[in-house]
């Protein structure tokens, strides 16, 4: 037979094989540890407790000064925005409508006069009756007089009371003095008992109580009171007419000049 030859560079082949793998596993931990390292070395960039991480800006929150009083979300979601209102527009509103009384004049079409009368009765209304008679009293001693330049509205609010105690800032918001020189302005009341003169019969009293205020200077000019008008009839209706045209006979007598 013949004998077979063993390589002989098979041990070398072997040496190499084996320094070959040696390194490749050098290189390898050597990587492993080289980029945990790195990896160690980056800033830790995760949320901690307590702590939401979120790429959201944060919430605004706006206030806008308008009417009303609530606050208001006008968006919702994350981004609210809360509204703010206030009742400033509607107090300037009403302040406006306070400031502005011209809505309670009646424009008289014959123009300006020396005397416009009001007189109320004891139910706080306009009684365009008597002053209407009232007026035709200075009429009879040659001055303009009118009637119904104070709507019977204006009797409801506190201003008119004011007016009457002569304040004189409703005399100016009222411009009393564009359409008149005075305003006179009254309170009627009339009271009833039995007759002691005469059986059946009914005595009546009227009592005035009247102010003339200056539209030019503000301000109340005369006050003063008439309380002895007494009239006598047969029924209510009577002793009132009689009571009221005493009481003008002592108004034309006594009062009549501005």
């Amino acid at each position: 037979m013949k004998k077979t030859e063993s390589s002989s560079f098979s041990p070398f082949v072997l040496m190499l094989s084996g320094a070959l793998l040696l390194a490749v596993c050098f290189i390898g931990w050597h990587y492993i540890i080289t980029g945990t390292a790195a990896e160690g070395a980056k800033p830790d960039t995760k949320p901690t407790n307590g702590q939401q991480a979120s790429s959201k800006p944060p919430d605004t929150i706006i206030r806008i000064v308008s009417a009303g009083n609530q606050d208001k979300d006008v968006t919702g979601g994350d981004n609210k925005k809360i509204v703010k209102k206030t009742g400033n527009n509607q107090v300037a509103s009403n302040n406006a409508a306070r400031d502005n009384l011209s809505a309670y004049i009646n424009v008289p079409a014959s123009g300006k006069m020396a005397i416009s009368v009001v007189i109320v009765d004891d139910g706080g209304a306009i009684t365009n009756p008597v002053s209407s008679a009232i007026a035709n009293v200075y009429t009879q001693s040659h001055q303009t007089a009118g009637i119904g330049l104070i709507k019977n509205s204006f009797v409801k609010t506190p201003e008119f009371k004011q007016l009457f105690d002569g304040d004189s800032n409703v005399i100016e918001k009222l411009n009393l003095a564009q359409f008149t020189n005075y305003l006179g302005i009254g309170k009627i009341v009339y009271s009833y008992r039995k007759g002691t003169l005469a059986s059946g019969t009914t005595v009546c009293n009227a009592a005035l109580n009247m102010n003339i205020i200056s539209a030019k200077d503000k301000t109340i000019t005369q006050s003063f009171t008439i309380t002895n008008a007494n009239g006598n009839g047969v029924t209510e209706s009577q002793a009132k007419d009689d009571a009221f045209q005493k009481l003008l006979n002592i108004y034309s007598t006594d009062h009549v000049s501005l």
